[in-house]
């Protein structure tokens, strides 16, 4: 019995094949298939002397967790006084450099536009940040204020879907935002669902305007429409352009298509009044579409 008991212990000891067990063996070895316990501190990354973080600390913000999270900072102010609604480019500055470091971020770049509207996107600084985002050399953007990124809804959603197209996060500390998160990233659905609104407003109102001058009988655009002709500023009727219009318009509801139409045209010697020459079915098209549209 004794033998027995000293034999089961060598094998604890050693292992199934005699080899010393790397875990020291005993009662506290994890079990097999039962991931050990990292030691504390092993994820907060390297450390210098008194516990501070050391050059390179990977703690705060980061990319699936393997390095610091790349920012770009970029603001703008729409006067040269450098102050426009009270944040002035120094200030925008510090509050940028401030988030990056309360947030373990490592700054790459700060870009300024002093003087220029944030209406459009075409602004020098703007473009540098953008080419290192689109470049790879930075995750994301981060600004004082979300209007020193743009003022205009359309150009702002743009942007948003410029990020997610290319990989990249908008940080605004003034709203909070951060479209890493879920809920930056149902603000960027909702900006864009409201400029694709404005948008459609737009062009609503820009066709009732248009109608309303062609009722009044006022030219829209630089060629007039096939039946029509420019009188100054007056839209007048070509008769015998307008008779040849109304013939194509009774072809096309008997069922013929543009291409029968400009053969039918063809054949009885019909030309085209306002050029002179035979029918093409893309002229019968657009003609026609363009009739449907007035």
């Amino acid at each position: 019995m004794r033998k027995r008991r000293t034999k089961a212990a060598d094998e604890a000891a050693t292992g199934a094949h005699g080899a010393p067990r790397a875990d020291g063996g005993g009662a506290g070895a994890p079990e097999a298939g039962v991931p050990a316990v990292a030691p504390k501190g092993a994820h907060g990354g390297s450390r210098g002397a008194g516990g501070s973080p050391a050059t390179g600390s990977t703690s705060g913000a980061t990319t699936g967790g393997r390095r610091p999270l790349r920012l770009a900072g970029y603001g703008r102010v729409s006067t040269a006084g450098q102050a426009d609604n009270g944040i002035s480019l120094d200030e925008q500055d510090r509050r940028i450099r401030q988030y990056a470091e309360a947030h373990g971020a490592a700054l790459v770049a700060v870009e300024m536009d002093r003087g220029l509207s944030g209406r459009t996107t075409r602004r020098p600084g703007l473009q540098r940040i953008l080419d290192l985002l689109k470049g790879g050399d930075a995750d994301g953007v981060v600004v004082a204020r979300l209007d020193r990124l743009s003022r205009s809804l359309k150009d702002a959603a743009d942007l948003f879907a410029r990020a997610q197209l290319e990989g990249w996060q908008i940080h605004s500390l003034n709203e909070n935002l951060d479209t890493s998160s879920p809920s930056g990233r149902f603000v960027c659905h909702v900006l864009a669902a409201m400029a694709q609104w404005e948008r459609e407003m737009a062009s609503e109102r820009t066709k009732a305007a248009l109608g309303e001058i062609r009722r009044q009988g006022r030219r829209v655009s630089g060629k007039p429409r096939f039946g029509y002709a420019f009188r100054g500023e007056r839209v007048v009727e070509v008769p015998e352009e307008f008779a040849v219009l109304r013939r194509l318009q009774k072809l096309q509801a008997e069922g013929l298509g543009a291409k029968a139409i400009a053969t039918r045209m063809n054949d009885a010697k019909d030309c085209n009044p306002r050029t002179r020459r035979p029918w093409h079915h893309g002229t019968v098209r657009d003609i026609l579409l363009r009739a449907a549209k007035s």
